[in-house]
């Protein structure tokens, strides 16, 4: 018997077996399926949602399947990645499994030219394919002379069907010697599924195993099923290759964190389809070792070596060797628990019940945090903080890594950075004394994790700089009074006060009374919005009746409410102080207030005051 590792010449008269090529033809939809709903599952386990949940659906095309991504195209935010909204997206491109094409129902082209040119351009999204690349795919070796006319001809005619369905002119374009297929306002599952992939490689544990999830659960069958031409099966066998590398992966994720028995049926499965792989047999052998089977996991190793010594007369590599020795000694390391997962930070303050006339900015403000940072801007009381927690919350499944808070109003970036650390794992006689060394730790656990960080009330750029994230993947949502100029690379939105319906509406539901006069007073910001709701509906109209009389008529009315900034966000600390402490005694560090924040510090304690939150 030859030593380990040690090959020989292979047996001239047997042939390597087709299970070397990676790509099988097994039909995967309904396994997609059940990856979007291990996905789904895991979330669970590790006390996370799928923010599919929180979006809203619109209706679905005709002939859509409503099994998820991967199954017809649930329309939702992509989570992760910075691919186009699926529920924008006005063509969905689906080359894992058949080529499918979705606008209003399913309307991918007739005819195997076209399909073979729209494969290609699918497969190069955002660069250009050549027409002499494109001639190799429709005819491979034996061209017309009117090869390239045709190409152009038929490019066109599918450009024009995408675009009677909907797809943007510029869905196809000429780009110099070919043709360019343009995502925008378009979405693509080989796109999706290589934006999900890589997140995938940057994370770590439960994080990465949700991600592969979600990208293995895009595949319907083997990539570019059905269509006849060398080119694009050499493409697809890359691609199918890139899914098993991706359920390797995924095996040894759900191993190492659940153990095999979950995974054992699947994994052996997968490798009798694949023999050859010695990552596949590797995990299969675990997973019948950690499911009490030791025979089993030996002689699915006994299965490999005689494999590979009949048919390439080689021995197994030195890792699953290795394997084998611990299994037959029954080393303890490999029965071991996996390490507890350190519990992930939760911090976000309460979502607001109520968040009036900002759907369009929160789609706005969603939609920009794929990209970086994004700042809220506008006056005290305006809602800020408010909208920053709605979005917060109904982000956080974008970010399993977990949700960081802090109020920036009261304390110092190399504070919260010590707070930030300890919450994220670090003992706090590990936490560096220096600051750029607490910056630079802080960057590394975010490297490897998905977090979003809210910081409120911030004062300047310099307040912020050292608690940017050093990679994509985590990302800052800031509120402040300012812009923030110096922030670089940052999305800005300025918070406006309520239109004046969405103003009566907020009083009329906290107080029951749909006060027009009394919304304007209070400048139609919401946290002083609050306070007349409060005082409505504590049964003291008398001190909207002296609000009135105040105000009526003067020229800088709304500008004494929206632009004094403090005024509003005065009322509510204002009036929770105790009865000696008057206005005056405040007005010495403020400036002069207005009159609802006026009147509403000198009645007292006020019921039913609205949280900070407002904002």
């Amino acid at each position: 018997m030859d030593e380990p590792g040690r090959g020989r010449r292979p047996r001239r008269d047997r042939h390597v077996r087709e299970h070397l090529d990676p790509c099988d033809h097994v039909d995967r939809r309904q396994r997609g399926r059940r990856e979007d709903r291990r996905a789904q599952r895991l979330l669970a386990e590790h006390g996370r949602h799928d923010e599919r949940q929180d979006v809203p659906r619109v209706p679905q095309p005709v002939g859509s399947n409503a099994q998820g991504e991967g199954a017809g195209g649930v329309h939702h935010v992509c989570t992760v990645c910075a691919s186009p909204l699926l529920r924008s997206a006005t063509v969905r491109f689906r080359v894992l499994g058949s080529l499918e094409v979705q606008a209003d129902g399913l309307c991918t082209p007739r005819g195997p030219r076209k399909q073979k040119i729209l494969a290609s351009l699918v497969l190069n999204a955002g660069r250009v394919v050549t027409v002499d690349q494109l001639v190799d795919a429709v005819w491979e070796l034996d061209p017309p002379a009117t090869a390239a006319r045709q190409i152009r001809n038929t490019t066109t005619e599918l450009r024009r069907d995408l675009v009677a369905q909907g797809a943007p002119a510029s869905v196809i374009t000429a780009g110099g010697p070919g043709f360019l297929l343009d995502l925008t306002d378009c979405w693509s599952d080989v796109s999706a599924f290589e934006q999900r992939l890589a997140t995938a490689q940057h994370l770590t544990g439960p994080d990465a195993l949700v991600e592969l999830c979600h990208a293995l659960a895009l595949w319907r069958g083997p990539a570019l099923n059905g269509l006849r031409s060398e080119p694009l099966r050499t493409a697809a066998r890359v691609l199918d290759e890139r899914r098993l590398t991706a359920l390797e992966r995924r095996f040894g994720l759900e191993i190492d964190l659940n153990g095999g028995a979950d995974v054992l049926e699947e994994v052996s499965a997968v490798a009798e389809q694949h023999p050859f792989r010695e990552g596949l047999v590797a995990h299969l052998m675990r997973a019948h070792y950690l499911a009490g089977r030791q025979a089993d996991a030996l002689a699915a190793y006994h299965r490999l070596r005689t494999l590979l010594d009949e048919e390439l007369g080689v021995e197994p590599g030195q890792p699953v060797r290795d394997l084998y020795e611990r299994i037959l000694r029954q080393d303890p390391a490999l029965s071991a628990a996996p390490a507890a997962e350190h519990l992930i930070p939760r911090q976000l303050p309460p979502a607001p019940r109520d968040l009036r006339g900002r759907a369009e900015l929160v789609e706005q403000i969603s939609a920009d945090l794929t990209d970086g940072p994004v700042v809220l801007s506008g006056p005290d009381g305006a809602g800020k903080s408010a909208l920053a927690a709605h979005v917060a919350h109904q982000l956080a499944a974008r970010y399993p890594g977990g949700q960081l808070y802090a109020d920036l109003s009261h304390t110092t970036a190399f504070d919260v950075l010590g707070r930030f650390l300890r919450a994220l794992g670090v003992a706090p006689s590990d936490v560096p004394a220096d600051a750029d060394e607490r910056t630079a730790t802080y960057r590394t656990l975010l490297a490897s994790r998905r977090v979003l960080v809210l910081l409120d009330d911030a004062a300047s750029a310099q307040q912020i700089q050292p608690l940017l994230p050093g990679y994509p993947g985590s990302t800052l949502l800031i509120t402040s009074r300012r812009s923030l100029a110096a922030l670089r690379d940052a999305a800005r939105h300025v918070v406006p006060a309520l239109d004046e319906r969405d103003a009566a509406t907020m009083l009329l539901d906290a107080a029951g009374s749909e006060d027009a006069a009394s919304a304007s007073l209070c400048g139609r910001l919401p946290l002083a919005l609050s306070v007349v709701a409060g005082r409505l509906a504590a049964g003291s109209d008398p001190i909207i009746a002296r609000l009135r009389d105040r105000l009526v008529g003067q020229r800088a009315l709304l500008d004494e409410l929206t632009a004094g900034d403090l005024d509003a966000a005065i009322a509510v600390p204002a009036a929770r102080l105790p009865a000696p402490v008057t206005w005056h005694d405040q007005r010495r560090s403020r400036p002069p207030p207005c009159e609802a924040g006026r009147v509403a510090a000198e009645q007292g304690p006020l019921p039913n005051a609205a949280p900070d939150t407002q904002r």
